[in-house]
């Protein structure tokens, strides 16, 4: 079974407070799937680019937990299956506690087929090479994926997701890459860029 992926994108909007969307994060919805054996990594970045929505967490249901998503401008979450990786690097040890990336670039892709799908992420990795800030390249299948929230609106179009998602880690912001070296904005939708919030401690890292 290949390795999963979940990216919850989320806004907190008007209607619940930031410390209320960081208490609920840090002390209850991240902790409960770091319990399972099952869970990894967790970690949780901010945006950068100015862009909504401006949380991304990568790694049952309490009454608080229900209640408060009910409440959230966005919850985008995506279940995801890796297809294609770049490898694990020395350089950090992507989202576990000790030295995390703490710098990366989250897009879509439209690619119809897994093929192409991998074929791009080859192509991107050979140019990213290059750059000393770059870590890894991960490209994911959205097996799965849910929108929901006040700010979405109730059309099949504001629900839908791309069918491929790709994550690039750096040490840093690379100021020398330009990523329309790596795609155009129509080949990249959804193109964000993010920095470490917090990573946090799984089960499987306590052994």
């Amino acid at each position: 079974m290949p390795l999963a992926l979940l990216a919850v994108l989320s806004e907190h909007g008007d209607l619940v407070t930031l410390s209320e969307f960081h208490d609920w994060y840090d002390n209850e919805h991240i902790p409960l799937r770091l319990d399972l054996s099952t869970f990894l990594t967790g970690a949780r970045f901010s945006a950068i680019d100015a862009k909504s929505p401006s949380w991304l967490a990568l790694t049952t249901r309490s009454e608080r937990e229900a209640g408060l998503v009910e409440r959230l401008e966005v919850l985008d979450r995506r279940i995801c299956e890796v297809v294609w990786d770049s490898g694990e690097s020395s350089k950090t040890t992507s989202f576990r506690v000790e030295n995390p990336t703490t710098f990366i670039v989250t897009h879509s892709l439209g690619q119809p087929a897994l093929e192409n799908a991998v074929m791009w992420a080859e192509e991107a990795v050979q140019k990213l090479r290059g750059k000393e800030e770059w870590v890894r390249t991960r490209a994911f299948n959205c097996v799965e994926a849910f929108k929901t929230g006040v700010g979405i609106s109730s059309g099949t179009e504001a629900h839908k997701a791309f069918p491929f998602f790709v994550l690039h880690e750096f040490l840093a912001q690379a100021p020398t890459l330009k990523w329309s070296e790596i795609g155009t904005d129509e080949s990249l939708p959804e193109l964000r860029k993010w920095e470490l919030y917090r990573a946090y401690r799984s089960l499987s890292q306590k052994a």
